[in-house]
């Protein structure tokens, strides 16, 4: 067997590995960070739908929420 052969595949295998990599880490980055900002988002939601809720029944508030805890205002926060 031609060691030069060898060593060209072995290059290709090394190259190709190199590229996955550059492609696969900053994808996993990327969807860690949108993965997050949804969780975020679906939380300040919820939270909004609570309030809204409290403040639509008298006494009845969902997730064990006080009248209290419900007062305080919600700002939703708008990003770029």
């Amino acid at each position: 067997m031609d060691p030069s052969a060898l060593a060209g595949g072995i290059w290709v295998a090394l190259l190709t590995t190199a590229v996955g990599l550059g492609v696969a880490m900053p994808t996993a980055l990327v969807l860690t960070w949108f993965e997050s900002r949804v969780m975020r988002e679906a939380q300040l939601a919820m939270q909004i739908i609570d309030v809204a809720l409290c403040a639509g029944l008298s006494q009845e508030c969902p997730r064990n929420m006080t009248a209290a805890a419900a007062a305080p205002p919600v700002t939703v926060a708008h990003h770029a």
